[in-house]
This record gives structure tokens, sequence and C-alpha cells, in this order.
């Protein structure tokens, strides 16, 4: 007679008894980076923690245990876990992602697919998603813009609708600063900080009607001044 091992008890015992070098019912931490070889030309399981460890590898098999899984693998963060899924696409394959997905999730993809790595599938939502940007000053003025970001009809686009913050009342112009650097001394150069710029000035330009200042490469005394 079998009985089905609840969650509880498969997470509390764990790699419980798995140390077959000295047989601790814990297992230890192996916090080594290197690990010898058995022999020359005769690599172990491990041989650099980067690579392989053996903690590392106990925590994966507990995940794949607790989520019925084939395997698990641990990586140091959601991004770098992004990162590796991405690297089993091939050129034309396509993601299909949710239009309110996570902003470094957006970026990460946008940048690939820029490269031709794979396409991304941007899904809108049908309903308006109302924005609000808010500016305050030292003397704590505050002055708030606001619009909502709609799905263009028959088009795979976003656009925006712009809410006048005060109805019935001309607020007058808007203007924006608009600062795009790609090259940088102390910091390695971008690839595409200078259209991003550009292509961002012109939306607020023709589409908003923003009186534009758009500074190229520029260092903190021409911003200042």
């Amino acid at each position: 007679m079998t009985t089905e091992v609840s969650q509880a008890t498969r997470a509390v015992r764990a790699s419980i008894e798995t140390d077959t070098q000295h047989g601790a019912v814990v297992p230890p931490l192996h916090l080594s980076s290197n690990y010898t070889f058995a022999g020359f030309g005769q690599p172990r399981q491990y041989d650099y923690t980067r690579s392989g460890n053996p903690t590392r590898d106990a925590l994966a098999d507990a995940l794949a245990d607790l989520e019925s899984g084939a395997g698990a693998v641990v990586t140091a963060s959601g991004m770098g876990a992004l990162m590796l899924l991405t690297q089993f696409l091939r050129p034309g394959d396509t993601i299909i992602a949710p239009h309110d997905c996570y902003g470094g999730t957006y970026r990460l993809f946008e940048q690939q697919s820029l490269k031709g790595l794979f396409e991304v599938d941007i899904q809108l939502s049908s309903d308006e998603t109302p924005v609000s940007v808010v500016a305050v000053d030292r003397q704590g003025r505050r002055s708030t813009l606001a619009f909502s970001l709609v799905a263009e009809q028959d088009s795979d686009r976003m656009i925006a609708k712009r809410i006048n913050p005060l109805e019935g009342v001309e607020v007058g112009g808007y203007h924006a600063l608009v600062i795009g650097n790609q090259d940088y001394e102390t910091l390695p150069d971008l690839d595409t900080a200078l259209a991003d710029a550009e292509a961002v000035s012109a939306v607020l330009r023709d589409k908003f009607g923003y009186k534009v200042t758009l500074l190229r490469n520029a260092d903190r005394y021409e911003v200042l001044s």
C-alpha cells in the first residue's frame, strides 16, 4: 500500500539523505567556485560553480518535484531566466507577449527583435489605458499631463488620445526637452538612443503639438544652458 506524499512533506524532505560522501542527513552548502578533477582528463560532475553547483542542483530538483516538472534550471533573476529562454529561439520565430508585460521584458524583446533574433507580437488591450504624467518643482508646484493609450482600429499599434487635465480651461502650449545620448566616456555606446530620441520628438511634435527641443549627445553644460 502506498500513500501519496504531500507537497509540504516533499518540500521539507528535499535533498535529505543525499550526501553520499559523508552521509550528512541535511546536505551541506557548497560555496566552492572550483572543483578538482578525479585525474588527468577526468572531470567530475562539477568543475566550476557557474556551470554547475550541488546546492543549486538540489534546489532545482526540489522545485521540479514540487511543480511535477521534468527538471528545473535556477537563475539569478527573472530577467536572467527570460534571457535564457530566448536562447532557444531561432531567427524567424515569434514571441507572443501581453501588452502589459514587465517593462524589462518588453525592452529585452524589443532590442532582441531589432537584431533579427526573433519577432515579437504584443497583444493590445481593447480597453483604454489611462496615463498621467505629473511633474513637481522644488516649490511643490505640480503640472499634470493626462492621456489614454488605446488600440488603433484595424491596427496592432497603440496611439495616445490626449486629455486636457483642466476641462474648459486653455492651459497654453506644451514644451518638451528630449535628450538623446549614445556616446559616453565611461559607459558602453548605445545602439539606438539618438534614433529613439528623434522618434519621440517627432511623436510629441506631430501628434500632440509640443514645442520640442532635441539635444543630441549633449554634455551637462549644453543641457543646463
